[in-house]
């Protein structure tokens, strides 16, 4: 399950932005429960860049893979316990 893992903490989204913002460094990230974004979002990776805090969707898709923000053609997905992490990662560094 998501929830064992050490990236993730069950708190809210302003006490995950004071715990990055804390910490200062770009790259730093954690996962969280979304309270806003709807059953099919039940996640949210809150990440810290260029003093910045950033909050993307971690959509559960039907086929029970998980991916970033809304729903897009041929979309890099992750595995369904946590391999999506590492990749959505990585597929964030292209952006920034």
């Amino acid at each position: 399950m998501l929830t064992s893992y050490s990236w993730f903490h069950d708190l809210e989204r302003n006490e995950a932005e004071r715990m990055l913002k804390q910490i200062g460094r770009d790259g730093v990230y954690l996962v969280r429960r979304s309270k806003r974004a709807g059953l099919s979002s039940p996640f949210t990776l809150t990440l810290y860049h260029n003093e910045r805090i950033f909050h993307l969707n971690v959509r559960h898709r039907t086929d029970g893979l998980y991916a970033l923000g809304m729903e897009k053609y041929k979309e890099k997905v992750g595995g369904k316990n946590c391999e999506w992490v590492q990749l959505s990662l990585d597929t964030i560094c292209v952006f920034f």
